[in-house]
């Protein structure tokens, strides 16, 4: 326990420098602080087993009582972290609340009558503990969190097109199977202290992942950010087989600058997030390299053969935006102007040549729409 306490110390102390938490964030200090004080009341009631001093019975009976309300604590701070990882909707995180407030305050009820009824645990005149014989009933009632959190994050792990996300969700995912695993094996073999310890492991795997995200994300959309585009362009560049090649799409949103000026900067960025999901929709069926370029300028990238061409992802762009715009999605119709072009082995353009190519064929359809008045996508020649 003591070894647990120190590992989650170290994901505890660097959220604590952090002077601008966000939701996730003070979600999972909760949650750290939740296990942490578990183990603390865990600790306490293992020393005072069996001990025979003046008040050790009464502490026992304490410790033991507060393990069960601590134990209902965690498991629904876990829920409510692990759902808001998965959707980022502080709303639906505040419904939530509302909503486990009445399982949590029965669970707690519960536990704090188990001196007087004896259902989850006893303790003899000897200070000797015994489970009772709802302890493997209680137990697994508040673990039956974990199978839908299991389920939710492996669905955002498949749907999901940004590559450290998609990371993130697997190890919310394998988080919820360690503790199904490890919770049986406490209840089949109570003398092994496994639950709790991998617990802490877990969530230090969180963490780190976490950590990764801030690095190769971008904080306003949540997509790839541009350090994290240029690796993924150099590496997949560098896999291209002779009959591939490499596609690079650039998207920037028409009249930024009015939108701000118009609407404020709160709008702008309202603006890239909405452009951001609409895009995570048309990359999520295939799995392609979704980014942020820079500005209010996306970026796609993916692989196809070195005859095809990427029109009829700008089709999906733009059934997407006009979907959005006839339900009043934004507050003012978005349209966007996008080009793309591609790249095979050995081309002596190189990476800088397609990303260049790629910028030219945009702002010459941005240019083309300006005098057309037209919102289509597709491009009538190629680049």
């Amino acid at each position: 326990n003591l070894f647990a306490m120190f590992v989650l110390c170290v994901p505890l102390i660097n959220i604590k420098r952090n002077p601008t938490m966000t939701l996730d964030d003070r979600l999972f200090r909760e949650l750290l602080l939740s296990v942490m004080l578990l183990l603390i009341i865990d600790t306490c009631s293992q020393l005072l087993k069996e001990q025979e001093f003046r008040g050790a019975h009464t502490l026992l009976l304490i410790f033991s009582t507060l393990y069960f309300v601590q134990m209902a604590v965690i498991c629904m701070m876990w829920l409510l972290y692990s759902d808001y990882l998965c959707f980022q909707n502080p709303v639906r995180t505040k419904k939530l609340i509302r909503i486990l407030i009445i399982p949590a305050s029965l669970l707690i009820a519960f536990s704090l009558t188990t001196p007087l009824t004896k259902l989850l645990f006893t303790v003899d005149s000897a200070n000797r503990y015994a489970r009772g014989p709802l302890f493997g009933a209680y137990t697994l009632l508040c673990w039956s969190i974990l199978p839908y959190s299991f389920i939710t994050a492996l669905m955002k792990a498949r749907s999901e097109p940004t590559k450290v996300r998609k990371t993130e969700f697997r190890h919310l995912a394998l988080y919820s199977f360690l503790q199904m695993l490890c919770g049986m094996l406490q209840l089949l073999f109570s003398f092994i202290p496994i639950m709790w310890i991998s617990s802490a492991g877990s969530l230090l795997l969180v963490f780190v992942n976490l950590q990764n995200r801030q690095i190769s994300l971008d904080g306003l959309t949540n997509i790839n950010n541009r350090r994290t585009l240029n690796r993924f362009i150099e590496t997949r560049y560098s896999m291209l087989k002779s009959n591939e090649a490499l596609f690079l799409l650039l998207l920037d949103i028409d009249n930024f600058k009015t939108i701000n000026d118009t609407f404020g900067h709160s709008a702008g960025d309202t603006a890239l997030i909405v452009t951001a999901e609409i895009l995570k929709k048309v990359c999520s069926a295939d799995n392609y390299f979704l980014g942020r370029f820079g500005g209010d300028e996306f970026c796609i990238v993916f692989v196809r053969g070195v005859d095809d061409n990427a029109d009829d992802i700008l089709a999906r762009i733009s059934e997407e935006t006009e979907r959005l715009n006839n339900a009043g999605g934004f507050i003012c119709p978005l349209h966007f102007s996008a080009g793309y072009a591609s790249l095979r082995t050995g081309d002596p353009a190189g990476v800088d040549g397609l990303i260049s190519a790629a910028d030219r064929w945009m702002y010459k359809r941005k240019h083309r729409q300006k005098n057309d008045d037209s919102s289509n996508l597709i491009p009538t020649e190629k680049m």
